[in-house]
Formats: structure tokens, sequence, C-alpha cells
């Protein structure tokens, strides 16, 4: 019976119920409109491993700016999607679905270590699954690409962080001691030793590694110009090689020819540029290895070597920096997730924290580099590059629709987030939040002992309050609500754990305060039924509820109902039939639509063309129901809570 009190195993079971809840409904979302550009971004990506998923052709050229958006998630979910969906016999997108969804479960177990650092585990259960069952993170991890995954990453990069210094291996490391003069005297006298050859080739390895990296522009452009002139002077010695071996010389364009060259010699180039740097660096592992065997003992004891072994030794330090190089090729915005555990580290040890802090650095630059291919192409540009971009967001100039005001997206007011982040979650976690950080500011005031646990606290608080701080500061470009800013959310949870670990040691009941704990997820609970499958649009009471956010906020602002008002159009509308949609949610309607059926925009047509139209599918997203003509008749709505997503009209009686 022991095991029953173990709160991993009621995690566990929580999470295979909610991995078979996500098999049965995962079908019912629709797709949003940011997964085609994501999909193209992995597939180019994935191109440059040798993996062709129809977009060979492309570069990133082709994705301007939006190229140093991170796709290491994503080309994992899409070669999922695209090998497994035949084999399944399941529609392309499904699994990559599942996929978003399985980052959000890794985020739920991810933020039960975290939280279990500073409460006891079972209150760091409770506090997982109210944030498993927050109706607007659980509608987001079946349809967005972008912000649950990087949720997911960050999560982990600050959990396996804050875990490294809890492994053995790590007390052993710190009680190390070096000494740096002695060792310097005798490691002059293993290099001297080293024979002439050993440095040649040890020099040798990097600079052929340079020179091909030098090369590599030049040997593109002479590639580009060799196809260029074999395509066009089939007299030439190698214009008649290509004749004779391509057979569709005549209807293949000649960009393809020199795109499919250059993207092969690149990835020559870069396996080329691999093996060499590896090379090196076992080359010069050996080298270290046996002139490190050769010092006295108690310098073997006491060198950097030493300490360095151990810590290479730790999995859980080798764990987070290939995670936070994976989270980085994800997202840019993750590099800051590294920069938590950075300080932390440096902040509780001091000077013995560089050598580990190094190796952190080396390994997540490492998987950085072999996960985002952009690196490959741009090197350390891309950071800044990207970091610039995500500061500023897309160049979206559209509108929003805030507390009952339609605005534009780059005039919005200060409030914007701290208003949202009150009314998009459930009532309790708001509450338990607000308590629990009051709660530990009074603490540091009466408490003058600071511990490593404070010192996490601090720094899961400015995970919060600096990117918190900038929007409310800067008033950047915003839109969707706040769903770029989904990742600075599991520090609400931690401090509302902090709040329900307060009243258990006042309110100890082993079977009231578990009892009113629980009454804490009906809120959630209930949504994530009644929303289904919307249930980003959720609104809790303080905004009146999803009913009371009808026409006050973006509720459906990616369109995801269009795919459920497109099944009610397909069932119904005549053979032939031509249909109108308002403007941008046209994407998603032709995913849906009868072959038979004709969608055109309302924007791209006069009124005097309505007539030969039969029906309207409307959004209401910004209120736009009140600018279609009053002679329009609806006949049938998708509808939430009270709140209205799409009408469908009939245009012309018939």
């Amino acid at each position: 019976m022991k095991i029953l009190g173990k709160p991993g195993l009621f995690l566990g079971i929580f999470i295979g119920i909610y991995l078979v809840v996500g098999v049965l409904i995962v079908k019912d979302y629709g797709f949003s409109p940011d997964e085609p550009i994501e999909k193209k971004r992995a597939s180019i990506a994935l191109s440059n491993y040798g993996i062709d998923l129809g977009y060979l052709g492309y570069d990133y050229d082709d994705l301007g700016h939006s190229q140093f958006y991170g796709t290491a998630t994503s080309m994992v979910l899409i070669w999922a999607d695209t090998l497994f969906s035949p084999i399944l016999n399941i529609p392309a997108g499904v699994i990559m679905h599942y996929g978003y969804f399985l980052t959000f479960v890794l985020a739920i177990i991810t933020l039960f270590y975290l939280i279990k650092i500073f409460v006891n585990p079972w209150i760091a259960l409770f506090t997982s699954i109210l944030f498993a069952t927050q109706p607007l993170l659980f509608g987001h991890a079946f349809m967005n690409p972008k912000d649950i995954p990087l949720l997911a990453v960050f999560l982990l990069t600050v959990t396996i962080g804050f875990y490294i210094d809890r492994h053995k291996l790590w007390k052993q490391s710190m009680d190390a001691e070096i000494a740096l003069p002695n060792l310097f005297h005798e490691w002059k006298k293993v290099l001297v030793s080293l024979p002439r050859a050993t440095f040649r080739t040890l020099l040798l390895l990097p600079a052929a590694l340079a020179l091909i990296l030098i090369l590599k522009p030049i040997l593109t452009s002479l590639l580009t110009q060799f196809i260029t002139t074999a395509y066009t002077d089939h007299q030439s010695i190698w214009g008649i090689v290509l004749t004779r071996v391509a057979t569709n010389l005549s209807s293949t364009p000649l960009q393809d020819y020199v795109n499919k060259g250059v993207t092969n010699l690149v990835r020559f180039l870069n396996v080329t540029s691999s093996l060499f740097f590896l090379g090196f660096l076992a080359y010069g592992m050996t080298i270290f290895r046996k002139g490190f065997r050769q010092l006295p003992q108690d310098l073997q004891d006491r060198s950097i070597l030493h300490s360095l072994s151990i810590h290479l030794k730790n999995p859980l330090l080798i764990m987070a920096a290939l995670s936070y190089g994976f989270a980085i090729s994800t997202r840019i915005v993750t590099i800051f997730a590294g920069g938590i555990v950075i300080l932390y580290l440096l902040w509780i040890y001091r000077r013995k924290a560089i050598l580990p802090v190094v190796i952190y650095a080396f390994f997540s630059t490492l998987s950085a580099y072999l996960s985002w291919p952009v690196f490959w192409r741009y090197g350390i540009y891309t950071v800044f590059k990207a970091l610039s971009l995500f500061s500023n967001f897309d160049p979206y100039i559209g509108s929003i629709l805030f507390m009952g005001e339609i605005i534009r997206a780059y005039e919005i007011p200060w409030n914007y987030l701290p208003q949202l982040l009150l009314v998009q979650f459930t009532e309790p976690v708001i509450i338990l939040c607000s308590l629990g950080f009051i709660g530990w500011i009074i603490f540091l005031f009466l408490d003058r002992k600071w511990s490593n646990q404070n010192t996490k606290l601090l720094l899961v608080f400015l995970w919060f309050t600096l990117p918190f701080t900038y929007v409310v500061a800067t008033t950047p470009i915003m839109y969707n609500n706040f769903r770029q800013f989904i990742f600075i959310t599991p520090p609400l949870f931690i401090f509302a754990a902090l709040a329900i670990q307060f009243l258990q040691d006042r309110l100890d009941h082993r079977v009231i305060f578990p009892f009113v704990l629980s009454l804490t997820f009906v809120p959630g609970i209930l949504n994530l039924f009644s929303l289904h499958p919307y249930q980003y649009i959720y609104f809790n009471q303080f905004a009146g509820g999803v009913r009371g956010a009808f026409r006050n906020y973006d509720l459906d602002y990616w369109n995801i109902s269009m795919k459920e008002a497109m099944e009610y159009v397909n069932a119904t509308a005549p053979e032939n039939a031509h249909i109108l949609v308002w403007d941008v949610e046209y994407t998603q309607a032709i995913l849906y639509n009868r072959p038979d059926i004709s969608i055109n925009r309302i924007a791209h047509i006069t009124e005097a063309e309505y007539p030969s139209y039969q029906l309207a599918v409307i959004p209401l997203l910004r209120n736009v129901d009140k600018r279609i003509p009053e002679d329009w008749n609806p006949v049938h709505t998708v509808s939430r809570s009270g709140a209205d997503l799409v009408v469908i009209y009939n245009i012309n009686g018939e």
C-alpha cells in the first residue's frame, strides 16, 4: 500500500489518462494559420539534413525574416507526421497536433519537478494538475506550433538546470582543489616533450576546417556558374554530359538544378566540416589524456582535468546543456532560460561554478548548432537577428479587440498584458498566485536568512517579472491576446503552490483541506468540456466568463471554428455552391470545403456580385458581423458558452 502514497505514481496515472484523452479528441481541432509557415520552415530545415518533405527546391531566403524562428521541435513533429500518417492511415497533421499536445504533457511533468523544489510533492502534484486543466493552455496545446513548445522547452531548461547541483558528483567536484601554478609548470614539461608531428597534426585539422568554411561561398558561386554554363551551352563537354544524364532537362528550370546542386554541395561541406571538427576534438583529447597521465598523482587529483572529468560524468549537467541548446533551436527567447541556470550556479558557487558553466555553455552551443541549420549559414549573427525579431515581434499592423475597443496592434495600452493575465486563467490560480507572492515578500522581510531556495525563487520571480515589465513599459506590438508570452506563466503556478503550502501548514486537516482544495479544479474542468474544442477562448468570471468577453475581447482569433462551420456548409450547401468568407480566414476555409464548393473573399468582390453567392461564412472576430448587409439571413451559428464564433448566412434566399 506504500506505493499509493507516492505522488509521482498519481502524476503518472494522470498523464496516462491525459494521453488517452488526447488521442480521442485530437481530430476535433482545426488548423491554426501559423501552421503552414511553421511546416515550411521545418521542412526547409530538414532538407539540410538530407530529408526531403517536398521543399528541397526552397531555401531560407524564401522565408524572409521568419527563417530566424527556431525549428528544432517542429522538425521532429513534421517528420513524425510525414512518416507515420500513411502507416497509421490517418489524415496529415493529426500526428503533428498530437505532438504539440505531447510538448504540453512534457511541460506538466517538468513543472511538477520544478515546484517540488519549493513545496512538498503532493502540493506539487496538485498545482501541476491545476496547470494542466487551465482551458487557455489546454486549448493551445493541440494547435499552437510555437508557444506551447516554447513553454515546454523553457520549463525543461530551467528545471533540469536547477537540479544540476543535486547530483552526488556535483559535491565531489566542488570539493576538488585546483593547483594552477604547479599544474602550469608540469604541463610545460609535458608539452615540450611532445613530438613536432603531433603539433603539426593538431594544427592541420582546424586549418582544414577553417579552409572549408572560407571556401564554402566561393565553391557555391563556382558551382552555380558551372551548372548555368552546362545548362545553357549544350555543345560544351559538361553540357553534353548534363544532356545525357538529365533526361527531363528541357522541362526542368535551371534554378531547380542550381538549387539541388548547391544544396548537395553545402550538405557535403557541412558533413566534412563536422568530421574535421570532431577529429580535432578527438585527437586533442587523446594528446591531453596522454599528457595528463604523465603528471604526478597528487597534481592529477588537483587539476582542472580531474574536475572536468567529474563534471563530464554528471548526467544532469550534460542533459541540461543539451536540452538548453535544443530549446534555443526551438525559440531564441529560451536563451534567457539558460541564463537563469547560469546565474543560479554562479550566485551560489561563485568561482567554482566557472568550469561547469563553461561545460554547460559548450555543450548547449554544440546542441544548438547541430539542431538549427540556420547557424550553419549565419553563425552567431543568428542569435542577434532572432533576438531582435522576438523583441519587436512580427511586423503585424492589424487590429485587436481589447476591453470593448478595436485598437491597432502597435497601440496597445500599458495594461494589456496585466488585464489578460487577470482574466484568462481560472479564478483560483489568480487568487492563490497573489497570496503566494505576497506571502513570499513578507517572509523575506521577516526571515533574515537567505537560502538557495530563495535564490531560485528570486530567479523564478525574474523569469516572470522582466518580460512582464518589458511589455508594460514599452508596449511592443502584441496580438492574439498574450499567446507570445505563455512561456512566462509557470512562475504564477509556483507562487500558487507556495500559497497552498502556507495554507496547509496552518489549516492541516486530512479530509476538509484536500476537499476544499479540489474545488479549485472545478472552473477549469467544466470549461474544458463546455468550450471543446475551443478551450483557448476561455475567460474567467472577472471578465464575465466567455459570454462577458464576447464582443469585448478577441476570442477565436485563429479561426479554429472554421472547421466546424465548413462541416455544416459541406453538409447543407447545394452542388457547385459559391460561398463567401470575410477575409483572412479564407486559408482555413479552403482546408475543409467540399471539392465542388467555390470560395471567395468579401473583400475581393463588389456588393453587386453578392447575389451570385449562396452562403457567407462570417467569423465574429472583432465584431465584423456588424458590417455585413442587414438582409442576409443567419441560418447556422457556431457558439460556445454564450459567445458566437461563426455565423453562416443565407445570401440570396435560395
